[in-house]
């Protein structure tokens, strides 16, 4: 998966109930931890008045929706109902279009986490011709790829372009649109702690 999940780093702060996650691919997450839990995402380079994303939010009728779901070959990206290009059975959509309108570094960390999943595919599936084989050699490797998707997913849904994001690595869908961030957030975490607690259920 390169550098796009083994860089994120948990920065201390001031504050003891609040811990900030930095990524490689321009998206932070703050949890805090009071009486509840409250989930935040911030992206770097707006702070730091860059081009990218300077335009204004667009229209909600024209905001695009995606789905990200993992299909060996592919980009993992797919235009979802309510978008306004969806067109079945055509909804296939290229990354790169759609990431080249945000920072440089979304799309170096989107394509080396399609890239994990699409060459331990081939190296533990397609040249083994074991098709029930799990993609990913052990829970930790697979939760690891899940959460590094699961906040890419979020930095695509954050782009004022985008109105959500249903991700769908498994058999749960997680829809991330502003304003779920800690609900979303808070189910996904709970979802992978329960894979790590049953080795037995990961791909």
């Amino acid at each position: 998966m390169g550098d796009s999940w083994r860089t994120l780093q948990d920065s201390s702060s001031t504050d003891d109930n609040e811990s900030t996650i930095e990524t490689s691919f321009d998206l932070s997450m703050k949890i805090k931890c009071d009486l509840n839990v409250t989930i935040k995402f911030e992206i770097p380079s707006r702070q730091c008045s860059t081009a990218f994303e300077e335009e204004p939010p667009a229209p909600k009728e024209g905001l695009h929706h995606y789905r990200i779901f993992p299909d060996y070959g592919t980009d993992f990206l797919w235009f979802n109902v309510a978008d306004p290009s969806y067109d079945p059975p055509d909804t296939y959509v290229d990354s790169s279009e759609v990431l080249s309108r945000m920072h440089p570094s979304v799309a170096q960390g989107y394509d080396s986490w399609v890239r994990a999943y699409n060459d331990n595919f081939k190296a533990r599936c397609e040249d083994t011709q074991d098709y029930s084989a799990n993609v990913f050699g052990t829970p930790s490797e697979y939760v690891a790829w899940l959460v590094t998707g699961y906040l890419l997913a979020w930095r695509i849904a954050l782009d004022p372009r985008v109105g959500s994001v249903e991700y769908l690595p498994g058999r749960t869908p997680h829809v991330l649109e502003r304003g779920t961030e800690t609900a979303a957030t808070v189910a996904f975490l709970e979802e992978q702690a329960m894979l790590l607690a049953n080795p037995m259920s990961h791909s």
